[in-house]
């Protein structure tokens, strides 16, 4: 006959059953589980508000531009030298022989602005700079008196976050109008 000692059940299984132990382990690895997709979610809206944050930052581009040409000119020209006012293209007098050009005039689908001079036949371009953002299309409306332009500037979407508003629209007052 074995000879048991009389030690309490409760000092005698110190370690965990197999079961528990399974049961700890599918525990944490639900918590860990929850987690994750918790942090990979959280990463997915830093990437998209970042994006967001860039293409507004892309857009306000676009419009301080306009509103730098647009302030302290004398008014719309109709040209200046080959480049003429139209749709897609906004010609403002600002000094003699010297004028602010908005439109397409480096690279296609993105707007530019320019500071021209005029010297004779020869239009120097005195400064060139292209917008960061890439448009579908944009259209200058003209006042009636030709006092006042809308810029209305479609974005393109493409690579970039669909939620925003794609149409933004500008208006501002050239000198005339004052």
């Amino acid at each position: 006959m074995t000879h048991r000692p009389n030690i309490p059940r409760s000092l005698r299984t110190r370690g965990y059953a197999l079961l528990e132990m399974l049961g700890y382990i599918a525990l944490f690895a639900v918590l860990v589980n929850l987690s994750m997709s918790f942090f990979i979610r959280a990463g997915r809206l830093s990437e998209r508000s970042h994006l967001v944050l860039d293409r507004m930052d892309r857009v306000r581009d676009i419009e301080t531009a306009f509103r730098e040409i647009t302030d302290g000119a004398r008014g719309i020209a109709a040209a200046a030298g080959s480049l003429h006012s139209d749709e897609h293209r906004l010609v403002l007098r600002d000094e003699d022989d010297v004028y602010r050009v908005m439109g397409e005039l480096s690279k296609p689908g993105m707007l530019s602005v320019a500071t021209v001079r005029l010297k004779g036949d020869e239009t120097e371009i005195l400064k060139l700079t292209t917008l960061s953002q890439p448009l579908k299309s944009w259209r200058f409306d003209y006042g009636a008196d030709r006092a006042c332009v809308t810029l209305t500037a479609e974005i393109d979407t493409a690579g970039t976050v669909n939620s925003l508003p794609s149409v933004n629209t500008f208006t501002a007052a050239t000198g005339s109008a004052r």
